[in-house]
């Protein structure tokens, strides 16, 4: 995971730079509010997804301030995945959690209200998973669809085999 401390007043630092440097009111005025409003973002990939799941949306904002894909990877609970990702977040931020990332974020925003800024729940519940839903993730876990193996990555298996 990125060091956000680091990157996020690397990030500062190089839009003071511009800001010290630019020419035009355009730009001076884009770069203050830039410094200003500068907030870092943290995304929580779904179940058996990668971090390659935000790879579009990485660049588009990072004009809003550093961002982290979160490692959902290394636990076997919610509640010790949102610790570790809280771990490694920023003191305060703003947070997205796509399917089974959204269970996380919104145990994240549990755990630490104060330091959650924006909450973005993408194609989730609020619900805990019924016996039948919890059965299908499972399987998942255990042998993804053929038809998804090219975007997915396995949480509990090592690096897929090309086919």
């Amino acid at each position: 995971m990125i060091d956000f401390a680091d990157e996020a007043q690397k990030s500062l630092a190089g839009y003071r730079e511009r800001l010290a440097s630019a020419q035009s009111p355009e730009d001076r005025t884009f770069f203050q509010n830039a410094v200003r409003e500068a907030m870092p973002i943290v995304l929580v990939p779904g179940l058996n997804c990668s971090t390659a799941l935000y790879a579009e949306q990485v660049p588009a904002l990072w004009r809003f301030g550093p961002v982290q894909i979160a490692d959902h990877t290394r636990d076997d609970s919610m509640v010790a995945i949102a610790t570790r990702i809280l771990d490694a977040a920023p003191p305060r931020f703003a947070l997205a959690g796509l399917s089974m990332g959204g269970y996380i974020a919104l145990e994240i925003a549990r755990q630490a209200p104060d330091r959650v800024l924006k909450l973005a729940l993408l194609d989730t519940g609020a619900r805990a998973d019924n016996p039948e839903q919890r059965a299908r993730y499972e399987a998942w876990l255990n042998e993804p669809p053929t038809d998804l193996k090219p975007r997915v990555v396995p949480l509990r298996r090592g690096p897929q085999k090309e086919e």
